[in-house]
């Protein structure tokens, strides 16, 4: 009898220690998940105030870019838990390196911290006013009833269906990636002079007929014998002034349009939302005396009368013809939207995670 309540209580003395080492095991197991899931937590966070810090960063290369070597900025986050650093190394006049830091739960003692590199340009190519067509995505041309007189750029894709319409060099360039960003703030102000901003309720007025885009692709003009820039003298070469159209939301112009001139600048609500896009459509019949820069996509789909872009196109994603339509350069347009000295606007290029693999430690 002895014997078997031996046995019973070694029994249950084995059965309470083995108990006891699942139930620590998996108290063990729950803390470092637990553990796990607030370090991801974290690392999330940390990353998220690195990044608010380079977006902080370049809004203000927006309005200076001109930084001495090593310049850093050390802002407190007022908007989450943590800090977050970016220091600003100049490489050339038109490019900076962006090292930002995000630190959980603050800089000075921090349990998880993120880091990325960002490349940030300045600068408007060489020969950003010299083609017919300029991608900094795709160009897709369907058919066969088109034309295209001028060169070609383009950064990804290049898909056509009959070649031959293209009479200028095709150039693939991935660097054109992304699109040069134009002083958005400044192409305003001068829209804004010459009354040609539209929003999306002047849009919806052009097409109701309330409204209408300028019809001449000048503004002024250097042949008229007027003294457009009230300097005393007439008709000096730098009253060839274009229509600067600027569109705060998509561009869409549609049936027999007859023609419409100017400098389009599509980019939707920018200067208020940096990072929105806005695409340009034009469908049916008519002629755009001028040019179209959109960051988005620009679609042209000719009716089955012609439709004709004389002076450029620049796309950020995609430039797309379909059915009846011609796009020439014009070199006096060009030269003329040049001439306007529109600066380049600081944006971000390239970036990569400078994630580190972190320890779980109690």
């Amino acid at each position: 009898m002895n014997k078997k309540k031996s046995a019973a209580l070694i029994l249950a003395l084995i059965v309470l220690v083995t108990m006891v080492i699942l139930c620590v095991s998996m108290f063990s197991r729950s803390i470092s998940e637990s553990r796990l899931v607030m370090r991801n937590a974290q690392a999330k966070q940390a990353f998220w105030l690195a990044e608010a810090g380079a977006n902080q960063v370049v809004y203000q290369l927006r309005s200076n870019f001109s930084v001495s070597p090593s310049t850093a900025y050390w802002v407190n986050s007022t908007l989450a838990q943590g800090d977050y650093s970016v220091q600003v190394s100049p490489i050339t006049a038109q490019t900076r390196t962006l090292t930002a830091h995000g630190y959980v739960p603050s800089k000075s003692n921090f349990e998880e911290e993120r880091v990325i590199v960002v490349s940030v340009k300045k600068y408007i190519p060489a020969n950003f006013y010299d083609y017919a067509i300029y991608s900094s995505g795709n160009i897709d041309i369907n058919g066969d009833a088109y034309s295209v007189e001028g060169k070609v750029i383009y950064a990804t894709t290049y898909d056509v269906e009959h070649p031959g319409g293209v009479t200028g060099t095709v150039t693939n360039d991935p660097l054109i990636n992304p699109l040069s960003r134009l002083d958005f703030e400044a192409v305003y102000a001068i829209s804004d002079a010459q009354g040609n901003v539209y929003d999306a309720d002047r849009i919806q007025d052009v097409r109701r007929g309330r409204d209408s885009f300028p019809t001449d692709f000048w503004y002024t003009r250097a042949d008229d014998s007027l003294d457009n820039d009230a300097d005393g003298i007439t008709d000096e070469s730098d009253e060839w002034v274009p229509n600067v159209v600027y569109v705060e939301t998509d561009l869409q112009v549609t049936g027999s349009f007859g023609t419409i001139g100017g400098f389009y600048v599509v980019v939707g609500d920018v200067l208020t939302d940096p990072e929105d896009t806005a695409d340009a459509t034009v469908n049916g019949v008519g002629t755009i005396e001028g040019a179209v820069y959109t960051r988005g996509n620009f679609r042209v789909n000719g009716g089955g009368g012609r439709l004709n872009v004389n002076g450029g196109v620049w796309a950020g994603n995609e430039a797309r013809l379909n059915g009846s339509a011609d796009v020439a350069y014009n070199q006096d347009y060009m030269d003329a939207i040049s001439g306007l000295s529109i600066g380049a606007s600081a944006q971000i290029t390239n970036w990569r995670d400078n994630q580190s693999l972190f320890p779980i430690t109690p």
